[in-house]
């Protein structure tokens, strides 16, 4: 997908930007930014778009953005409608890629590490049992200044560049965009994020883009690789997934709730995107909540 272009302010006296967001909710439009951000969620629930990659975030997930990666996490509705009772935190690293020059990236002994930056640009969702060893120096880089946060950051970078638990995000590499197309893109996601649990015709997306059906449809396969409805349905069953662990509903009624008035085709789109059925989905994310992996 195409994102709006996204300026860190960086000041002179560091080589890396350490930031964290606290407030009612995420920065919410699809953007990129040529920095790799390491991101630790430590408050807010909602949906994940990285490259073609669209997921859920919760309190406790680390993710890896790509340079140029374009993305969003989007708090779920009731961040939006109780502003003044919830919030979210988190605390994100932003490197260059060049952070370290040619010279020092080029030693043998950074084999790893320079394998692992350059596949940076896909994404990752870093688990456990690496994800805990590396959010506690994240929380601990907040305090550091100097050598302190240098050290801290290579620590980060060894443990994830030497981890096997890491799932690759997305499937695409994304070049720097203009802004102009990267605001309808973004029209397009917003409107979808707003509206996806009721029923969405392409006329309707399409005018959100000021164009014609056919024009929006060639538009969005050409910049996404998928076509709308495949976008929608990705966004509909993942917030299923999200209701089916946060609540003890009927799968008749998630389903009604993510967006599906016909309970077969929402049956057979589960299984379709995730490979399971809602109630094996179910089973499993309870059993792995029982054993303390989530």
């Amino acid at each position: 997908m195409k994102a709006l272009p996204f300026k860190l302010i960086k000041t002179n006296n560091e080589s890396f930007v350490v930031q964290v967001d606290e407030q009612a909710w995420f920065y919410d439009s699809f953007h990129q930014h040529p920095e790799i951000q390491i991101m630790y969620i430590e408050k807010g629930n909602g949906t994940v778009l990285a490259g073609d990659y669209i997921g859920n975030f919760a309190e406790g997930d680390l993710f890896i953005i790509g340079s140029n990666q374009p993305h969003v996490f989007r708090c779920s509705s009731e961040y939006y409608e109780k502003p003044d009772e919830l919030n979210v935190r988190a605390i994100s690293v932003f490197i260059n890629k060049d952070i370290f020059g040619e010279e020092f990236i080029r030693l043998p002994e950074l084999n790893h590490l320079r394998h692992f930056i350059s596949e940076t640009d896909f994404g990752f969702k870093v688990d456990e049992p690496i994800r805990f060893e590396v959010v506690g120096l994240m929380r601990g880089i907040v305090q550091q200044k100097g050598l302190s946060r240098i050290i801290s950051l290579l620590r980060i970078l060894k443990i994830m560049s030497e981890g096997s638990n890491i799932k690759t995000l997305s499937n695409l590499k994304t070049d720097i965009i203009n802004e102009s197309d990267g605001e309808r893109i973004n029209l397009i996601y917003q409107f979808t994020l707003r509206n996806f649990k009721r029923e969405i015709v392409l006329k309707e997306a399409a005018s959100v883009a000021n164009m014609t059906v056919t024009s929006f449809c060639r538009y969005f396969k050409k910049r996404t690789r998928k076509n709308y409805y495949s976008f929608l349905n990705e966004i509909r069953i993942g917030y299923a997934c999200k209701l089916l662990t946060d609540s003890d509903s009927l799968i008749s009624d998630i389903s009604f709730r993510s967006g599906y008035n016909n309970l077969s085709f929402f049956n057979r789109k589960f299984k379709e995107i995730k490979g399971m059925t809602p109630r094996e989905y179910q089973r499993n994310y309870t059993i792995k909540d029982k054993r303390g992996l989530w």
